[in-house]
């Protein structure tokens, strides 16, 4: 009987360290998880930083007169009083020759059988 209990214990045993281990594994694969999530979050935080920098710095130059009066010249066609405006002409086209007189189309055999099978 002895023998048999300790068969017993080795088997519960085994199968308790089998569990832990499958346990363990399972753990250090969620933290692996957990920390590559970590640096994803990271880098997001510091492209965003770096988009939170460059709005700022956009909102702050929008501000400017000079900003202003850029976007006005650029965009909106818009000029100071005193400023010489020049507003490009296009140049007139060339007249197409006159086409010439089309040649009469003459039917094609197949027109031409047609009309013969319908009487024409």
């Amino acid at each position: 009987m002895p023998q048999t209990w300790r068969r017993v214990a080795w088997v519960v045993g085994l199968t308790l360290a089998g569990v832990y281990t499958v346990r363990l594994a399972n753990l250090a694969l969620e933290v692996r998880t957990a920390q590559q999530q970590q640096q994803r979050m990271a880098r997001e935080v510091s492209r965003l930083q770096a988009q939170v920098e460059a709005l700022s710095t956009a909102a702050a130059e929008a501000q400017t007169d000079a900003y202003v009066e850029r976007v006005a010249r650029e965009q909106l066609d818009m000029a100071l009083p005193g400023d010489t405006v020049f507003v490009p002409v296009p140049a007139p086209s060339p007249e197409p020759p006159p086409a010439a007189p089309a040649a009469p189309v003459q039917p094609s055999a197949w027109d031409r059988f047609l009309g013969w099978l319908r009487g024409d």
